[in-house]
């Protein structure tokens, strides 16, 4: 491990999927994604403690295993920086944003259950409650790709990226 970074083998070994995830930060569809919704970018290092997205990408749901952890905590066992990871089925190295790994695979649950997990993309089918944008009952188009902030017993609380 690097002088100042977070010591203690959290990631290391694991194996997980670099996803799209924690999108509560941003206000519009073209700064969550601006690419399509299924890629993340990888990132590069540009200072001791800094990671900068590159223009490479990788799909959504890739199955990875981590190799090294560059972290640091910034409060409250809350932590930032990069996983330097290998991708399982090819073999290739990159360097993903910590908050674009899981190891859980929220995509096999129900959505009620995988929001629970945290925030996350889906594709609206058009079945179940009526989904809410700003606290407004929203009407979706079937095949809408979607932000799932969150789910209770009435409604799907989810943000449309359409517009």
């Amino acid at each position: 491990m690097e002088l100042g970074y977070f010591s203690k083998n959290k990631y290391v070994g694991l194996t997980g999927f670099v996803v799209v995830n924690d999108m509560s930060h941003l206000t519009n569809y073209d700064s969550k994604f601006p690419l399509p919704p299924w890629q993340i970018n990888t990132v590069k290092q540009v200072g001791p403690n800094q990671f900068q997205d590159t223009n490479t990408t990788v799909l959504h749901k890739t199955k990875v295993k981590v190799l090294k952890q560059m972290l640091w905590d910034v409060g409250i066992s809350v932590y930032t920086g990069a996983l330097l990871v290998e991708e399982i089925d090819t073999k290739s190295q990159f360097l993903i944003n910590v908050n674009n790994f899981m190891t859980y695979p929220y995509w096999e649950d129900d959505i009620k259950k995988a929001s629970k997990e945290g925030t996350l993309i889906a594709v609206y089918n058009g079945k179940g409650k009526t989904p809410v944008t700003s606290g407004k009952y929203t009407e979706l188009k079937q095949a809408t790709e979607v932000v799932v902030d969150g789910f209770d017993e009435t409604t799907n609380v989810i943000m449309d990226l359409s517009q």
